[in-house]
C-alpha cells in the first residue's frame, strides 16, 4: 500500500467577477473532500490530501467549482490517472499549474478524463510517499 498526498495550492480565474466564492473537490474512487470556500480571482487554499492506494486502477479527478445558492457550478476539471503519477519524496516535491477543462467524461458513471479546455488554471503539487526508503508503487497492483 502506498500514501498519495495531494496539495490544492492555488487557482487562476479568467474572465470570473472578483466576489466568486470557489472551492476544489478532490476525488478518488469513492472518496470525497473539499477544500474551504475562498473568494475571488485567485485564491489560495495550500489544503493538503492524504489517500491510500491499494492499485495504480482509475484515477484522481479534481474539479473547481463556484459556490452557489442553491447549486455549485462546475468551472473546471482536471483528471489525473495514478499511473502517471510520478512517484517522489518530499525533498523532490514539485508544482505543477493545468489548465482546467471545461467537462469530465464519464463511462459506466465513472470518471474517465475530462475535454475541452477553460480559461482557469489550478496549482497543485502530488506525490506518492515512499515508506522506510521502498518503492511502494513496486508493490501496487496495476
Amino acid at each position: 500500500m502506498c500514501v498519495l498526498t495531494f496539495i490544492v495550492i492555488e487557482a487562476k480565474l479568467e474572465d470570473s467577477d472578483a466576489s466568486v466564492n470557489t472551492f476544489v473537490s478532490v476525488k478518488l474512487k469513492l472518496v470525497q473532500s473539499n477544500t474551504q470556500t475562498k473568494k475571488g480571482n485567485n485564491p489560495k487554499w495550500d489544503e493538503e490530501f492524504t489517500f491510500e492506494i491499494e492499485n495504480l486502477t482509475g484515477g484522481l479527478l479534481l474539479e473547481l467549482h463556484s459556490k452557489g445558492l442553491l447549486w455549485n457550478k462546475l468551472l473546471g476539471a482536471l483528471w489525473l490517472p495514478l499511473k502517471q503519477i510520478p512517484q517522489l519524496d518530499e525533498k523532490r516535491e514539485s508544482k505543477v499549474w493545468s489548465l482546467l477543462n471545461a467537462e469530465v467524461i464519464f463511462q459506466n458513471g465513472v470518471p474517465i478524463g475530462t475535454k475541452t479546455p477553460s480559461k482557469h488554471l489550478l496549482l497543485t503539487s502530488i506525490r506518492f510517499d515512499v515508506p522506510n526508503e521502498q518503492p511502494c508503487l513496486k508493490n501496487l497492483i496495476i
